[in-house]
Formats: C-alpha cells, sequence, structure tokens
C-alpha cells in the first residue's frame, strides 16, 4: 500500500490560515473566543481553556482545510 502524498506548507502559510478560521468561525457565546491575532507577539498567551478551544474547534478546521 502507497503511502499519501505529504503536504508541505510553510510555517507562517499555516499561522495565517488559523488566524483566518479564528476570524471567520462563528461560534455559540458560551464558546471562549480567542485572539483573532493568535502567534502575534501582542496576543499574550492563551489560558487553559483557550488552548482547549483551539485545540478542539480551530486548528482542526484550519488543517483540514489546508491538507485538503
Amino acid at each position: 500500500m502507497k503511502a499519501p502524498p505529504i503536504v508541505q506548507t510553510s510555517t507562517l502559510e499555516v499561522m495565517q490560515r488559523i488566524q483566518q478560521v479564528i476570524k471567520d468561525t462563528h461560534t455559540p457565546s458560551w464558546v471562549r473566543s480567542v485572539p483573532h491575532n493568535f502567534s502575534d507577539a501582542r496576543a499574550g498567551t492563551l489560558k487553559a481553556d483557550e488552548w482547549c478551544t483551539m485545540v478542539m474547534i480551530y486548528l482542526p478546521l484550519a488543517l483540514i482545510s489546508l491538507w485538503g
């Protein structure tokens, strides 16, 4: 069985896509929001609940859209 091709993306492209997904995604009011400028020094560090939101909502959407 042949392995699927490896998709090469730059870190800048991935971070820009994550930021775009954060800006474009509408979430319920009870979901803790994350800074739209995630990864910028001005955004500061994420709290534990913000990391949960990133991992459960925004990162899957961003990465699947890049890989698919």
